[in-house]
């Protein structure tokens, strides 16, 4: 066998090899795993219209704005009060209607938010992932234009 072919044997032996050894489960579980990337709030939403409500069966408040380059462009976020994590959404009114994306990554979209603003400022309709599904309806009131304590 020539030098060359013995190193390709070797390897070949090795890779298959490590796919047959048993792996040692105090090594698994010793291996942390990697933390979850999550959004701090942005201190420039603070001074948008503030609303709180629930999003499915779950409080959230919402902190939402129309953007400075865009007259019917929206633009905040949203927290659920029972973790603290945020999420981003973007969109637009339409004069009575709401349409908005939101991102709990700030990358990828992960759901649409449909819904309708009422006389006295609130917000009612449906939240779904991005791919349609999981649809939960939502219901905010607006609060004032700070977050509430």
């Amino acid at each position: 066998m020539s030098p060359a072919a013995g190193r390709a044997f070797s390897r070949a032996m090795l890779l298959s090899g490590a796919l047959l050894l048993p792996v040692s489960t105090s090594w698994a579980q010793a291996q942390p795993t990697p933390p979850a990337q999550r959004l701090q709030a942005d201190p420039s939403f603070a001074d948008f219209p503030h609303y709180v409500g629930t999003l499915g069966s779950r409080k959230i408040e919402l902190l939402l704005g129309a953007k400075t380059d865009d007259p019917s462009g929206l633009h905040g976020e949203y927290h659920w009060l029972d973790t603290g994590q945020v999420v981003l959404v973007a969109g637009e009114r339409d004069d009575d209607t709401l349409q908005l994306e939101e991102s709990d990554d700030g990358t990828h979209i992960t759901g649409q938010w449909v819904g309708q603003f009422s006389n006295n400022g609130g917000l009612t309709g449906e939240r779904s992932n991005d791919d349609e599904t999981d649809t939960q309806p939502y219901t905010l009131q607006l609060v004032g234009p700070t977050r509430a304590q």
